[in-house]
């Protein structure tokens, strides 16, 4: 059986549908693009349709960004208590009214990537509510980053959509960035151009170093629990992880046929997951460089 329930925000771009399903798992919510100001010729046409690229969880986990077009973030507001969009259930585990509002961000140009940063614990973060002009902490407060298609980075204040600053130093277009998540607000951001640059959010956002070692696109970085270490892939078919304390080179992971698409480490950083386009995840032990376990896509897909 499926019961469906549809709602809106005030934005009329967007519509928020809800679905529950009886069975073994339960799909919260659906969200999709509504496209009213589209014409019929465009929509018939085979020009292509804003998509869905990437959604990413605070790390209050009271909103998530949401890629919803090719310029478009949505900053959706998310009852942590009560695991389903904050529009459906605005009540806290004690009773009380959470408070939040659903932001629109339009970037000005192509977005690839998106990332939450914060200098403080999650507990601490809060809203201003001062109506004056005041230097933006970005040790106290909850940031949002874009990486953009003509190389640029912007820094966004998260509650108010307004943008703080841009980052330029990149020379094509940024496919990943990452905040470090130890509250030093340091941002890595991989690049089309071959490089990955580390910047400094607590530091006016100045670029405190480039990581040259790839020698082709880098499509994803992630760094480690502790911030130790930092690891990056791309369309080579080797992974780098970097000693983020000295910057320098920690380790190359040699293992994959193709492209590597993405990479992450485990919750305790004892382990690094790599995803190819050889159909293949390699799980790496980070320090050594050696390999734990290989999972082909095939073996699975075809086991008895």
């Amino acid at each position: 059986m499926l019961t469906q329930d549809y709602f809106e925000y005030n934005d009329s771009d967007f519509l928020f549908q809800t679905r529950e399903v009886e069975s073994q798992f339960k799909v919260v919510s659906e969200l999709r693009p509504r496209y009213r100001s589209i014409s019929r010729a465009l929509r018939q046409s085979s020009q292509k349709l804003p998509e869905c690229w990437h959604v990413v969880f605070s790390p209050d986990e009271t909103k998530f960004a949401w890629l919803c077009g090719n310029h478009k973030v949505v900053l959706v507001p998310w009852n942590r208590s009560k695991n389903c969009l904050l529009d459906l259930d605005d009540k806290d585990e004690r009773g009380n009214e959470i408070k939040s509002n659903l932001v629109v961000i339009d970037a000005g140009s192509p977005v690839n990537s998106v990332a939450f940063g914060t200098g403080t614990p999650e507990e601490h973060l809060f809203r201003q509510e001062s109506g004056r002009w005041t230097r933006f902490n970005f040790s106290r407060d909850l940031v949002l980053a874009t990486g953009h298609v003509n190389g640029r980075i912007r820094i966004w204040d998260a509650f108010s959509g307004h943008v703080l600053l841009e980052l330029m130093d990149h020379t094509d277009a940024v496919r990943d960035i990452a905040f470090a998540p130890d509250g030093s607000l340091r941002l890595v951001s991989g690049s089309l151009d071959k490089s990955l640059k580390i910047w400094d959010l607590k530091d006016d956002g100045n670029m405190i170093k480039t990581l040259s070692g790839h020698k082709s696109h880098v499509f994803w970085c992630t760094w480690s629990p502790t911030s130790v270490y930092m690891a990056s892939c791309g369309s080579e078919n080797k992974v780098i992880v970097w000693d983020m304390k000295r910057y320098k080179i920690h380790q190359t992971l040699v293992g994959h046929y193709n492209s590597v698409m993405a990479c992450d480490f485990s919750p305790d950083g004892a382990i690094l997951a790599t995803a190819s386009r050889d159909t293949r995840v390699i799980l790496w032990d980070p320090a050594s460089g050696k390999i734990i376990m290989l999972i082909s896509c095939i073996s699975v897909l075809f086991e008895d």
